[in-house]
């Protein structure tokens, strides 16, 4: 009886050890994402950054900190952030990521130099 209870042991020390090893590797990935393209439709692209060549970009696409997305004409794109705030674009529309926090998301619309911030509403 006390050799199963030792093997017990060992094996769920085993079972915690690999789990904390993968949440680790996890974290080490890189940052979590800042939002979450929800819906295109017409033509949507994004960039990594301001200099980078634009690309067109897929629903279920994350975006991160610093992150570009614009819309073409007569197109519009659903984009929900980390912090549950969802944002609708609409045509001709450049928008960068600026930060995400708990509760407000910030993102600046780079043609009109506008900030905006918006809380997720209470459930």
């Amino acid at each position: 009886m006390g050799l199963t209870r030792t093997w017990i042991a060992i094996w769920f020390s085993c079972l915690v050890l690999v789990w904390s090893a993968a949440k680790m590797t996890r974290a080490a990935d890189g940052p979590s994402p800042a939002a979450e393209v929800i819906s295109v439709q017409g033509e949507g692209q994004f960039r990594v950054e301001a200099n980078a060549p634009w690309n067109a970009v897929i629903v279920h696409k994350d975006l991160f900190q610093g992150n570009y997305v614009r819309t073409g004409i007569y197109s519009c794109m659903g984009l929900l952030f980390a912090d549950r705030t969802q944002i609708r674009l609409n045509e001709r529309t450049v928008l960068q990521v600026k930060e995400v926090r708990d509760p407000p998301a910030r993102c600046e619309r780079t043609l009109l130099r506008l900030t905006t911030e918006a809380r997720a509403a209470d459930a």
